[in-house]
């Protein structure tokens, strides 16, 4: 066990979960075809006991468990088939995340997160995908700019903009390349950690 800084918990129990969720699609006829647009909505609800949380004092902090943990919410999709040539594919998660012991919010989980992409072929074996991932705001144990704990407050959200492209050679044999983060949003999922600006890697795969 650190004197100071991170500390282990021997107590500490496994989390356990029960969860439900109930969802339904619809296709939308238009330009001549039967399934030009389909619209999907899910409603999830989940109960985690014995949550693992992480506890902070001035010392340091340790894994204790959370009495119950709540999430619930709503997922919404929606795909247009554009044509033999493009798709468009869109998504938004709305969750309510509360621990149910002192009714405050669980940690780095956005309530409100939405993506929207096209998926675009304008020649064969061509395809384009630009994204754009859309992440709100969330309650996180917050870090200063000396590196010190500052108490949990409400860490920004973040608008990012990916873009994969990909080139069938064959059937077998594909080259792609991907960039993310092409804005270079100062984004980070944990407070004190922010992702990578903007980054590229390609790559050629194989099929066999």
């Amino acid at each position: 066990v650190d004197s100071y800084g991170y500390a282990g918990n021997p107590a500490l129990k496994p989390e356990r979960s029960e969860g439900y969720e109930i969802g339904v699609a619809v296709d939308v006829p238009a330009a001549g075809r039967s399934d030009f647009a389909t619209l999907s909505a899910t409603w999830f609800d989940s109960r985690v006991h014995d949550l693992i949380v992480t506890q902070y004092s001035d010392t340091g902090s340790m894994p204790v468990n959370a009495n119950q943990a709540h999430l619930t919410g709503v997922e919404a999709t929606l795909t247009v088939r554009a044509g033999k040539y493009g798709q468009i594919d869109a998504n938004y998660t709305y969750t309510m995340a509360r621990n149910v012991t002192d009714q405050s919010n669980l940690l780095r989980r956005p309530q409100n997160q939405g993506s929207v992409d096209l998926r675009a072929t304008p020649i064969p074996g061509l395809t384009i995908v630009p994204e754009i991932l859309v992440i709100g705001s969330f309650s996180d144990y917050l870090i200063d700019s000396t590196g010190n704990g500052a108490g949990v407050g409400i860490a920004p959200g973040a608008t990012l903009f990916n873009l994969s492209v990909t080139y069938d050679i064959s059937s077998r044999l594909a080259l792609y390349v991907r960039g993310r983060n092409l804005t270079n949003a100062p984004y980070e999922p944990a407070s004190g950690f922010q992702i990578p600006g903007r980054w590229f890697v390609t790559g050629l795969r194989v099929t066999l």
